[in-house]
């Protein structure tokens, strides 16, 4: 009665150990999808934040040189003015 006993507890468990050994088979590759499409989304993320810096860049340039160009048509005015 022990012996069988014994025999019923070991082959539950290696049907235990045999269905975590098969989950893990089952999830890891579904992780590294998963790690893959992260990955590929992280890259178009930083060549989003690439394109928008520059433009962020085109922007700035704009603005300054419209500020240059005021601050010369108002230091004529002055001149003009006698100021």
């Amino acid at each position: 009665m022990d012996a069988i006993v014994a025999a019923l507890i070991g082959l539950v468990g290696m049907l235990i150990t045999g269905g975590f050994v098969w989950l893990r088979s089952e999830i890891i590759p579904r992780l590294d999808r998963i790690e893959g499409r992260l990955d590929r989304m992280n890259e178009r993320m930083d060549e989003r934040f690439d394109r928008m810096n520059e433009r962020f860049d085109d922007v700035s340039n704009l603005v300054r040189s419209q500020g240059e160009l005021i601050a010369r048509v108002e230091g004529r005015v002055e001149a003009v003015a006698g100021g």
